[in-house]
């Protein structure tokens, strides 16, 4: 089984692991930036071996079809939903312009992945989790800041964003019409997270595709969230792994 998303789905991974090591014939974590995995029930790679995989994000935060564990995998599980955000300028890095067009076609890049993984492999399952959504008390200093601009529609925090836009969106795109919008639409905070939550919801019921709906496990969680982070809730990530093995048994 593959794991396949942000630090969310990583949490959840690695929960997963403590409760493996409870089995005497659990495999240790082994692996690189590229991919990890674990392993009971036989030895690695050998009938009779379960495998959990994580794979990091990366090729536009979702795995390629022609990446070869996916015709290997029994079930996909996947989300990424907050590297498509920003809070630019301070959240500026190399992949904030990429994570800015993937945003623009969060639904297609989803339904073409979708797809693409169930051309190579017909019987994989598929699990889709939500984005967390946001507690933006948890916020502070310059992120706090950038969050109360951006909803001020501070001209000290949009005109860098929209400047960014055109720099880095193609000409023909219609979200140039109104570049202020977008800049808020985009925001790592709460609406950001609804509207990309609203597309994904939207996929996942046209495809048939099952959802563990972690922005309603972690809404109004304030105690499961550190201060400064807000978007991971690792006290809850138990609650995540029962949704997805729950969905599992009733897809096999």
């Amino acid at each position: 089984m593959v794991f396949s998303g942000d630090s969310t789905i990583r949490q959840q991974f690695q929960v997963l692991g403590e409760f493996l090591k409870l089995r005497s014939d659990f495999q240790p974590v082994d692996g690189n930036a590229q991919a990890y995995e674990m392993t009971f029930g036989a030895p690695r790679h050998t009938p009779g071996s379960v495998t959990f995989l994580l794979m990091p994000i990366y090729e536009k935060c979702l795995l390629v079809k022609g990446n070869p564990y996916v015709a290997q995998a029994y079930a996909m599980y996947f989300g990424c939903g907050m590297h498509l955000l920003h809070l630019f300028p301070v959240q500026e890095s190399a992949d904030v312009p990429r994570a800015m067009l993937s945003w623009e076609n969060y639904d297609t890049l989803l339904s073409e992945r979708i797809g693409g993984w169930r051309e190579v492999n017909p019987d994989i399952k598929l699990v889709y989790m939500t984005t967390h959504t946001i507690d933006e008390s948890k916020y502070y200093g310059e992120w706090k800041t950038a969050l109360e601009g951006y909803k001020a529609r501070d001209p000290v925090f949009l005109e860098p964003c929209k400047l960014k836009f055109e720099e880095i969106l193609p000409s023909e795109s219609p979200l140039r019409d109104d570049l202020e919008q977008v800049c808020i639409d985009t925001v790592f905070g709460a609406h950001g997270v609804q509207l990309l939550n609203e597309q994904g919801l939207a996929v996942m019921k046209e495809m048939g595709v099952p959802v563990v709906p972690a922005h309603m496990l972690v809404e109004g969680q304030q105690w499961a969230t550190p201060d400064g982070d807000g978007r991971h809730f690792p006290y809850l990530t138990p609650l995540e792994l029962f949704w997805l093995f729950n969905i599992l048994e009733g897809l096999s």
